[in-house]
């Protein structure tokens, strides 16, 4: 048979670019008798765990590679465009761990818009176990071939030559430019480096070149039919043989280029890649907190034999350490005043011992349970600042989000159409875990899902952020503001805390329900805001509960802050004159003041909606040019505090009053 591997290929993890299954990749190549085959997907390691376990299992070897983009001057730099390719593979576990290094850098450090971008400099910097080539058709030495830029060419190809211990000049045929190949050979006898075969492989059989324009389609916004649908430059995109990649040139070079991927395959060493993950803390110091913890919860002593089996289970189970995360973080969260739910640990022990359970097991009759909960639940509206802490503690490099990978379309059932996060789980990884960062918020995800995660021994912590708890945490706040004894809810879920908030303290728990779901404000029987009471939210009055000044249409944040403010600093509101002389400027806007009429949050200053309604323009005019005066440093012979008005004793009829509140009040 004649000599050939493949060793550019790519994926479905090649987002909407890779039409090939990596399960179907192994085993095509499995079918044509190859001992090794690599993955190169764009940009990304995402799927590099899978093939190696079922490249693996197939009894070949797995050349875990990337083609990175390189940017065309620094990562840094992330304005310049375009960008090239460049093929990577490494050749052992040090090597994995860089190329990982690398493609989180690329991530981290050189993203332009979707592209994650790498340069010389870093890769220089993490070459140890790599090899590297010219790159595809798309390459830097290839473009400039293309461009007639021999000499431009050679120099790139000797920069990139000098990065690595193994540097190939990769050669490919897809039927387009010819000249380029020729220029390509030149180099690398300039260069005396060897050359590479490849093939770049996008999909799996000829017929499958509908289905990867259905995804060039599906990614672009256009359809198959649409003449200026990009496709994939030249023929031959498939899981070619090698009988067939001999036969698209008898030359030597050729012929050499192929036996060459053997010489590359066989210098792969997969020992020891995609191990389990060392412990983040060790057998040691877990059962020395264990120990430390019994001592505080039970000074007079514990049954030993049911501690000895739960450590030696937790250990067993791989758990130890995650158990240990959580410990530390109920810990800060004390600190923090971040509250998180009830449950986590329970029937445990030793998590009672370590502070992350709140019941004693024994006390309660509860046995060791065959599974240990260990997910938090935390205040939605605290979680990004809980994923901070855990990033401050473990390494911020450290932490990550699982991505999600989600499937495309039912006809392109199978391949991958995004990337996104799961929504609760949080990783505590080594270096060996490659990351992407998500734009927008900069948020860090493992390239690896749950599962692979999961496999590798990867500590997992759920971290989830919980609408109901933040309810809650307002309803319990609530309590404490209006002068009740703390709380301190029992129960093992937060079913059972808003059942005994919503029993013991109904209006505190239904201002909380409002706060997080306004809409629900329009079955409520409810006081209206006032600007000497009201803060932002929804509070408790008695038994009643009153509107914020957040929930009136046109008060924006700084309005509720700048209305309490006034009050605090100034003193309360004695009538409508003496709030518009106190507060601030964005407090005065017509607006503002119009639709605090309306919903009544003026009421307790003994003014009658209408008549305030009917006057409240000019006064508005009034003052607010008196305050403009003043700050430019021009002073009025009376001022804003001699700035007074009429009230006319003017009222709506009841329902239009209603339906006046209801404008500025309803959702």
């Amino acid at each position: 048979m004649e000599p050939f591997v493949h060793l550019h290929a790519h994926t479905s993890y090649s987002v909407l670019d890779g039409a090939v299954r990596v399960a179907d990749l192994v085993d095509g190549c499995v079918r044509l008798g190859m001992p090794a085959v690599a993955v190169t997907d764009h940009g990304n390691l995402h799927g590099a765990a899978e093939f190696h376990r079922l490249a693996v299992a197939a009894g070949i070897t797995p050349v875990i590679g990337y083609e990175a983009y390189v940017a065309p001057g620094t990562r840094f730099d992330r304005d310049r465009g375009p960008f090239a390719h460049h093929t990577m593979w490494a050749r052992n576990a040090v090597g994995l761990r860089n190329l990982a290094a690398v493609s989180s850098a690329a991530f981290a450090e050189g993203r332009s818009g979707r592209w994650p971008r790498v340069d010389v400099d870093l890769v220089a910097a993490h070459a140890e176990g790599l090899m590297g080539t010219t790159g595809c058709a798309s390459g830097e030495v290839s473009t400039r071939l293309r461009l007639g830029r021999e000499r431009e060419a050679l120099e790139v190809a000797a920069l990139w030559r000098d990065v690595y211990e193994d540097f190939y000049v990769e050669l490919v045929d897809h039927g387009v430019d010819r000249r380029v190949r020729e220029g390509l050979v030149r180099i690398a006898a300039a260069l005396d480096v060897e050359v590479v075969v490849t093939n770049d492989v996008h999909y799996l059989r000829p017929e499958d070149a509908a289905a990867h324009d259905a995804l060039a389609a599906f990614r672009s916004g256009k359809t198959v039919r649409d003449p200026s649908l990009v496709r994939l430059a030249g023929s031959g995109h498939h899981l070619r043989s090698a009988r067939e990649m001999h036969a698209l040139d008898s030359s030597d070079v050729w012929r050499r280029g192929c036996r060459t991927t053997l010489e590359v395959a066989g210098k792969v060493d997969p020992t020891g890649m995609f191990a389990p993950a060392p412990p983040v803390v060790s057998d040691e110091l877990f059962r020395d907190r264990v120990r430390a913890g019994l001592r505080r919860r039970f000074p007079g002593g514990v049954d030993g034999a049911r501690v000895e089996h739960e450590v030696d289970a937790l250990l067993r189970r791989g758990s130890a350490s995650a158990l240990l995360v959580v410990a530390d973080l109920v810990e800060w969260s004390a600190g923090a005043g971040v509250r998180l739910g009830p449950g986590v640990g329970s029937g445990s022990l030793v998590a009672y011992a370590l502070g992350v359970a709140d019941v004693d097991p024994v006390e309660r009759g509860t046995a060791f349970p065959d599974v240990l909960d260990l997910a938090v639940e935390v205040d939605e509206r605290r979680r990004d600042e809980v994923v901070r802490h855990l990033e401050e503690r473990w390494g911020a490099r450290r932490v990550a989000e699982f991505a999600l990978v989600k499937d495309s379309r039912p006809e392109l059932a199978g391949l991958v159409r995004d990337v996104g996060v799961e929504p609760a789980a949080v990783v505590v990884a080594g270096d060996e875990v490659p990351l992407w960062t998500r734009p927008g918020d900069g948020a860090v995800v493992t390239q690896f899902d749950l599962a692979t995660c999961r496999a590798l021994g990867l500590v997992e912590v759920d971290v989830v952020g919980s609408a109901e708890l933040a309810v809650v945490d307002d309803a319990l706040r609530g309590v404490v503001l209006n002068g009740k004894p703390a709380v301190v809810p029992d129960g093992d879920s937060v079913a059972d805390w808003t059942t005994r908030l919503a029993a013991d303290h109904p209006a505190e728990f239904l201002a909380a329900v409002l706060d997080a779901d306004p809409v629900k404000a329009a079955d409520a029987v409810l006081l209206p805001p006032d600007v000497n009471e009201s803060r932002g939210g929804f509070t408790a009055v008695g038994e009643a509960v009153r509107y914020g000044l957040g929930a009136v249409r046109h008060v924006e944040p700084e309005v509720v802050a700048a209305i309490v403010r006034a009050r605090e600093e100034r003193g309360r509101f004695a009538d409508f004159f003496d709030y518009l002389r106190k507060v601030d400027a964005p407090a005065c806007a017509k607006p503002v003041v119009e639709a605090l009429v309306k919903a009544g949050a003026f009421d307790s200053l003994g003014h009658p909606r209408k008549g305030l309604h009917l006057v409240h323009a000019d006064a508005v005019d009034a003052v607010l040019a008196a305050k403009r005066a003043e700050a430019g440093g021009q002073f009025d012979l009376f001022g804003i505090e001699e700035f007074e008005a009429t009230v006319p004793d003017e009222r709506w009829e009841p329902e239009e009053q209603a339906a006046l509140q209801r404008e500025v009040l309803g959702p």
